[in-house]
């Protein structure tokens, strides 16, 4: 799966690739079989498991019952074709879906048997007292232990650590009663840091002025997924709507909220590869810088109280310019963040020095410099 192929118009040979203009589209292993842990009606999604383990939310037409292992039909071409530009080019007759802007993908789905278990790889996104909520982009499935047996061979100091919301695991599942997935512990795996955590499901509820939204998904009604999150200000709120379905990629910020780093519908493939229906915020400003804004925010108030700082109106309004710099920084709204920061530099140089003390001044003026260079 990490070859990508990215139709380019709607000129290809292969007739089965003439309405896919504009859609990317992912090579499939030459076993295309997988088994659905999961399926979604709101969406039209089923969570498939390849043999793999990894996760797959196709957008299917026809319900698909969990525990039903399937063959995903796909996309079939041969070599060369035209109006394909390959990132590896293939020898010979390749499978590949066609995969959505917002990371799911769609194919129909040919029920092949029932599965009597299969193997799960994907990001926590909740871990319960009994079970753990994974996720991939676009779907998220629960997987009730009856115990915590963590399985040997787990790429972590603590061979007995439990997952962390962020970390990548494995396990092996059986399907009870209602396709109810059981699992048999976990292995988490080594990767370079925590994953970006998928979360899926519908917009339960939002709050403009707090900035935060709460996505449900109840797969497994033992165990409810509601993620709250922070929503940047670089993502217009305005264009979310409780009750819809939606895809979102988030991180978790030093002080352990949810922030949404994209956020776009997810009702439909097509909704989902729409780039008008994805919203994507920069990244946050890096520690260091948020660092150095702490460091000034300190400063500033310790003069206060100090003494260094005579006049509260102007005391009142850096720290107002110095918070709303940090805001910004955290939000990835550089240009935002950079203004605030010129802006305090110009008040401190009216204010001195009756109001501000030049020692006091100079300090906090030179962090502040620095964190606006690196906000460039």
């Amino acid at each position: 799966m990490l070859a990508l192929i990215i139709v380019t118009g709607a000129t290809a040979a292969a007739p089965a690739m003439a309405d896919l203009a504009s859609v990317a589209v992912r090579p499939l292993p030459n076993d295309r079989s997988g088994v659905v842990v999961d399926w979604r009606a709101r969406s039209g999604t089923a969570t498939v498991a390849l043999r793999s383990g990894n996760l797959l939310a196709i957008h299917s037409i026809r319900r698909v019952q969990p525990g039903t292992r399937v063959r995903i039909d796909g996309i079939k071409w041969g070599t060369p074709t035209s109006g394909v530009t390959w990132s590896v080019a293939p020898q010979g007759v390749k499978w590949g879906i066609k995969w959505a802007r917002n990371g799911t993908y769609a194919s129909r789905l040919l029920s092949i048997r029932r599965a009597g278990g299969t193997r799960v790889r994907g990001v926590v996104v909740r871990r319960f007292g009994g079970g753990v909520a994974i996720g991939t982009p676009g779907g998220i499935v629960v997987v009730r232990m009856a115990v915590w047996l963590p399985k040997t061979g787990n790429a972590v100091t603590n061979a007995f650590a439990l997952p962390v919301r962020g970390n990548t695991i494995i396990t092996n599942v059986r399907f009870g009663p209602h396709g109810r997935l059981h699992g048999d512990g976990v292995r988490i795996l080594a990767t370079n840091g925590y994953a970006a955590i998928p979360i899926s499901g519908r917009l339960s509820a939002m709050d403009a002025s707090s900035r935060t939204v709460r996505i449900s998904n109840i797969s497994d009604p033992s165990f409810p997924v509601h993620t709250n999150l922070v929503v940047p200000s670089t993502i217009d709120m305005s264009r979310l709507a409780v009750g819809r379905e939606v895809a979102a990629a988030a991180s978790v910020t030093p002080d352990g909220t949810m922030r949404v780093d994209a956020i776009g519908a997810n009702e439909t493939f097509v909704a989902g590869n729409d780039p008008d229906n994805t919203q994507v915020a920069p990244p946050p400003a890096d520690a260091n810088t948020l660092g150095l804004l702490h460091q000034a925010i300190e400063r500033w108030t310790a003069g206060r109280a100090q003494g260094e700082i005579t006049d509260q109106a102007v005391y009142d309004g850096g720290l107002a310019r110095l918070q709303r710099a940090d805001a910004a920084a955290r939000d990835g709204n550089r240009p935002a963040a950079r203004a605030e920061l010129d802006a305090f530099v110009m008040e401190v140089t009216v204010a001195l020095p009756d109001k501000v003390k030049p020692m006091l001044a100079a300090q906090v003026q030179a962090l502040a410099a620095d964190a606006f260079e690196q906000l460039r």
